[in-house]
């Protein structure tokens, strides 16, 4: 009897030892479970970001390309025809002269306007109602358009890449 109690007690030790183990085991599965599913949203989050970094990347080469290479390349082409027209007709050169002054004046703004847009700026310095009505009082600034700006409700800051994004919808 006593060698059977002992061989009893052993075998419910050891299966207590046995579900602590489980036990244990079945904890740190649940917790690196976890923290996987931490790190595969935050790689998530990442790829989104880096995407959403690349399409902006994207979006401003196209830009850049549609618009600067544009009149660089007219600003070439009428210091071309200048150059060819001095001594001949300087009238005319001067002419071409001008234009491509003119030209060369449009690239800077569009080149400054191209560099604001990549600094938020506005949403450093204000917040995003404030932030859209600045923006858009330089876009009009010398037009007869008018803008107006209306919100309801009390202001609250947005995550920072919502107030970005919806600064960049509104301009």
């Amino acid at each position: 009897n006593a060698a059977l109690r002992a061989s009893i007690a052993e075998k419910v030790n050891a299966q207590r030892e046995l579900q602590q183990a489980h036990d244990q085991l079945e904890t740190r599965v649940q917790e690196r479970t976890n923290q996987l599913k931490v790190e595969m949203s935050a790689r998530k989050e990442a790829e989104v970001r880096f995407k959403a970094t690349l399409a902006e990347r994207t979006r401003l080469a196209q830009e850049l390309h549609d618009t600067l290479e544009q009149s660089m390349t007219g600003i070439g082409l009428q210091l071309d025809a200048a150059g060819q027209l001095f001594e001949r007709q300087p009238p005319r050169a001067s002419h071409h002269v001008e234009l491509a002054r003119g030209l060369l004046t449009q690239c800077q703004v569009e080149l400054r306007r191209s560099i604001w847009d990549l600094r938020s700026r506005e949403l450093e310095e204000f917040d995003l109602c404030s932030a859209l009505q600045e923006s858009g009082r330089r876009m009009i600034d010398g037009t007869n358009i008018q803008l107006r700006v209306a919100t309801e409700g009390t202001i609250r800051p947005l995550p920072e890449v919502v107030e970005e994004n919806l600064l960049r919808i509104g301009q």
